[in-house]
């Protein structure tokens, strides 16, 4: 297995519902505090986390709702990538990312996922 200064973590994250956002984000989280890059691509109805009016359903293990997750989740150095279109599709087109968050491409998920250090997850 990779060291942790060359090991890179993408997890494709389809869903808000509390159990699979919140899984993919505390071990997105855990795997950063081991020194990994982790990069956290938010797709389809995922993107509702960014929605300052969806009402989630909360982490069973946490009681949180997975959307107070994200900033923590970026603030310690995670990374995250959301589909345009996704957004679009949900209303959110104009929706300001926050820090560590930047729009998606095919190329930049692409470019990641050539890399041979690169482990996937799908939540």
């Amino acid at each position: 297995m990779s060291s942790p200064a060359d090991a890179h973590m993408l997890i494709n994250l389809v869903t808000p519902d509390g159990a699979n956002a919140g899984k993919a984000l505390r071990l997105g989280g855990k795997f950063v505090g081991l020194g990994w890059r982790v990069t956290l691509l938010i797709q389809a109805d995922g993107v509702r986390l960014l929605d300052p009016d969806a009402d989630l359903e909360p982490c069973p293990v946490t009681d949180r709702s997975p959307a107070a997750a994200l900033p923590e989740f970026l603030a310690a150095g995670g990374r995250g990538l959301v589909g345009k279109d996704c957004l679009q599709a949900h209303g959110l087109e104009d929706l300001a990312l926050p820090d560590g968050l930047d729009h998606a491409t095919v190329e930049g998920i692409a470019e990641i996922l050539a890399s041979p250090d690169v482990r996937t997850l799908s939540f």
